[in-house]
């Protein structure tokens, strides 16, 4: 059930108010905690949201790009980075008011970033990218990996010891803040893994395709597979909020738990959901007790108990009137599609109110503006000429006031 790696038609939501969960057909993959109030998430079509009441409401913020996002990472409340699709990299320094996109210098996905001390940054990714950055994110250096596999997770126990994860059983160990990577062979043949949590320096876990599970106690030279198989979908995120106590995140509503430090896992009962074989992408902790996990479908879940039990929800609940203020928008097209060298594109307001028209390019860069106002409830008509671009795939993104926020394709060929 993972989503197809590259942009693609995605109805994004656009929160609004004290809106409460969640963004229907949107991955959400990845979620952090800056503190122990505000997390930020991202996922498909640039999509990030941000708490700061440990996830109670959200809010929508402005990324820029329709790339999707693969992971984020905190500094602190006001610095922040974000990572994805096409060697998409986003900084902000205002807490998520205003995002800005960053050189990576590589076109390759990026699957992961985090923080390494007070100020420096590590990135893995596709084709065995790793980038460095010393300097809050703003600028990236590529690093040798020794492989061309795709890494997707990388975690550091303190500011110099560090290890990433990736397909074909790739695993590599930093020992100087990610300056240098060594690859080290697992010895366990050819499995991919998506996620990989370290306890400390000896004792890691990792999980991944299939259901695999992995554990090492000498800090990867040797790892131990699990005995009995739990489950066949693709294990994407492990984490522990005790040094026994762990859950696991999985495809098709999948939730693991652990209270013996990995050894044996059990599953855990979902929250009932619209759709309960959605995947489960990310998971993050603001304490040991207070948790969430994000994934398909804008499905955000949370724990109280330290993940024993799991809810669609936190305990507050909107009024109907309120919830019936979310509408969708109706009619949406473009015609001609293909077109050369002009399309309009048209849509019906469900009420009056601003909206936002843009147009962006393969790459996530916004080519046009082509409405940023007020406009009434109704029929809405706009052209996009493109006799100044190149042919090729283009997105228009509609957002605004008290509806869902919708992307679409279209083509130009000259």
């Amino acid at each position: 059930m993972k989503p197809l790696y590259f942009l693609t038609t995605i109805i994004l939501i656009a929160f609004f108010g004290s809106y409460v969960n969640a963004q229907p057909t949107v991955y959400e993959h990845s979620i952090k905690f800056a503190n122990t109030t505000t997390a930020t998430l991202v996922g498909e079509d640039g999509v990030i949201m941000k708490t700061t009441d440990n996830g109670l409401t959200w809010s929508e913020q402005n990324s820029g790009i329709v790339n999707t996002l693969y992971g984020n990472a905190s500094f602190d409340t006001d610095k922040g980075m974000a990572a994805g699709e096409n060697g998409a990299i986003l900084k902000t320094t205002d807490g998520g008011a205003n995002w800005s996109i960053i050189s990576s210098g590589v076109s390759s996905h990026l699957r992961d970033v985090t923080t390494v001390g007070t100020q420096n940054a590590v990135i893995c990714g596709d084709d065995g990218t790793i980038l460095f950055s010393s300097d809050f994110g703003e600028t990236w250096t590529s690093i040798t990996s020794n492989t061309n596999y795709s890494l997707k997770d990388v975690v550091f126990v303190d500011e110099n010891i560090g290890f990433m994860i990736g397909d074909f059983s790739t695993f590599l160990k930093t020992t100087d803040g990610g300056l240098t990577w060594s690859l080290i062979d697992m010895q366990i043949g050819s499995k991919n893994f998506n996620a990989i949590y370290a306890h400390n320096v000896n004792n890691l876990i990792t999980g991944g395709e299939g259901g695999e599970i992995f554990m090492t106690t000498d800090g990867g030279l040797s790892w131990t597979g699990l005995p009995t198989i739990i489950a066949t979908t693709d294990i994407n995120d492990v984490y522990f909020v005790s040094s026994t106590t762990g859950i696991i995140a999985a495809d098709e509503g999948l939730i693991l738990n652990t209270t013996d430090g990995g050894i044996s896992w059990s599953a855990t009962i979902a929250p009932s959901l619209p759709n309960i074989s959605v995947d489960f992408m990310s998971i993050a902790f603001s304490s040991p007790t207070s948790g969430v996990i994000v994934g398909e479908n804008g499905v955000e879940i949370y724990t109280t108990d330290g993940g024993t039990t799991w809810y669609s929800s936190l305990p507050q609940e909107l009024s109907n009137d309120s919830k019936s203020n979310f509408n969708e928008l109706r009619k949406i097209n473009n015609f001609p599609n293909p077109f050369n060298p002009s399309t309009k594109i048209s849509f019906v307001m469900p009420k009056s109110g601003i909206v936002k028209v843009s147009v962006y390019d393969m790459t996530g860069k916004e080519v046009s503006r082509l409405f940023d106002g007020y406009a009434n409830k109704g029929t809405q008509e706009f052209v996009f000429n493109a006799s100044n671009l190149s042919s090729g795939i283009y997105f228009y993104n509609i957002s605004g006031e008290g509806f869902r926020s919708v992307t679409k394709k279209m083509v130009m060929v000259k």
